[in-house]
């Protein structure tokens, strides 16, 4: 179940938006956007933070770094596709927590659709 509740993410949040409003004091960062969208996000980021924007010098030393963390990497090397029959057991599982998740973020992203 440890590996299952990694991706609980609404029972996270709650407790913390009952003490940081949204947008206000938390900004949620979903890591499939910052993917592909890397210097919107940290841009996002810095503005939220109410930093100055990193000139463009830095903000191409930042999207260019060597990423530090390699667990993500090398678990992706090691792992192969997932199971139509697991992708569905998962999806099953999640969805009711997902949807909790877009409607306290007013999201629909997080459905999986």
């Amino acid at each position: 179940m440890d590996r299952l509740s990694r991706g609980l993410y609404y029972p996270l949040l709650v407790p913390w938006m009952k003490l940081f409003p949204l947008n206000k004091q938390l900004l949620v960062v979903r890591m499939e956007k910052y993917s592909v969208e890397m210097a919107g996000t940290l841009r996002r980021v810095f503005s939220f933070l109410d930093l100055d924007a990193p000139t463009e010098e830095v903000m191409q030393r930042m999207l260019t770094k060597e990423t530090q963390n390699r667990g993500d990497k090398l678990m992706k090397e090691k792992t192969r596709s997932m199971f139509p029959k697991t992708r569905k057991i998962l999806t099953e599982f999640y969805r009711p927590y997902n949807e909790q998740l877009a409607q306290l973020l007013n999201d629909d992203v997080y459905l999986w659709k």
